[in-house]
């Protein structure tokens, strides 16, 4: 997917907080986010009866991803188990024009699974990452440019499971050095690359502080742990070492979970061929147009 994209969202029963159903235009999927408690309600809508599809079950801090020929048969399944009441919000996908296979499915939740095993915000609780499923060219095409909607609208509609999961866009990266920015402080050194998105994707090797400050928010030390438990983080010679490229949403985050402490990335991360902040750099553009305009 290249480009801009529209989504569309509507909120089918008028609340923010209730069914909500994302489409985008030239696209046959089709997505339907709903409370746990709703699914009574949504289990005839075209979206879902006798539906090819996938599913995430989300609790406070686990997911489930599903696969299923009838999503109404295989969500009325979860409901009435004997663990039914440890997910409170829903996200299915399905197409609207019937494309999707059993093919399609499997191989989609085998991926997304695996995705999402790497998820820091979310425990992924399923016991083994589906079946791999081998689709000739033209199907695993379609089923990977479905992979890249589910992820925008999954994070569009409030769970952002998928940082640190995706490859970088080489489109998001300039030719040149300039989105190339470090932390160096208090003996640890980490690099990282802007990306379009907002975000920055911290390089492979680079180094985290082992010890965390008191005042450390609770979103950064959680943030901390499961890094540490994913193994993204290991402890070598008293400092963390990050094992592989991660990807953050956000600069703050990424300099909060190296300094292990609060903090505030636009002016942690410096320019590595300019040795300016971001925010610095940020002055100078918006001083730059000041000018400009007039």
């Amino acid at each position: 997917m290249s480009g801009g994209v529209s989504i569309n969202l509507f909120l089918v029963d008028g609340s923010i907080d209730g069914v909500i159903k994302a489409e985008s235009p030239n696209w046959t999927g089709q997505c339907l986010k709903f409370p746990a408690d709703k699914l009574l309600d949504v289990i005839q809508r075209d979206e879902i009866k006798d539906k090819v599809g996938i599913y995430f079950l989300f609790g406070d801090e686990s997911l489930y991803i599903g696969e299923s020929e009838s999503l109404d048969v295989r969500l009325k399944q979860h409901l009435l188990g004997d663990k039914s009441d440890w997910w409170n919000q829903t996200v299915i996908f399905s197409s609207s024009n019937n494309f999707l296979t059993k093919a399609h499915v499997k191989y989609l939740e085998n991926k997304l699974i695996e995705l999402a095993r790497k998820t820091i915000q979310f425990k992924c609780t399923n016991l083994n990452d589906g079946v791999k499923t081998k689709l000739n060219e033209a199907l695993q095409n379609d089923a990977d440019n479905f992979i890249e909607y589910v992820q925008n609208f999954v994070a569009i509609l409030g769970f952002n499971i998928f940082v640190g999961t995706s490859k970088i866009d080489t489109n998001q990266v300039t030719g040149d050095n300039l989105n190339e920015f470090y932390i160096n402080e208090k003996g640890v050194v980490a690099e990282g690359l802007i990306i379009g998105s907002g975000g920055i994707l911290v390089k492979s090797s680079s180094q985290a502080l082992y010890k965390e400050t008191p005042s450390i928010s609770i979103a950064a030390k959680r943030v901390r742990q499961q890094l540490v438990e994913k193994m993204i983080l290991k402890l070598v010679d008293g400092k963390y070492l990050f094992q592989e490229d991660f990807q953050f949403d956000s600069l703050s985050s990424a300099s909060s979970a190296i300094l292990g402490r609060s903090s505030n990335g636009r002016t942690c991360w410096k320019q590595k061929s300019s040795n300016k902040t971001f925010k610095e750099l940020e002055i100078e553009q918006l001083d730059k147009i000041d000018k400009e305009q007039k």
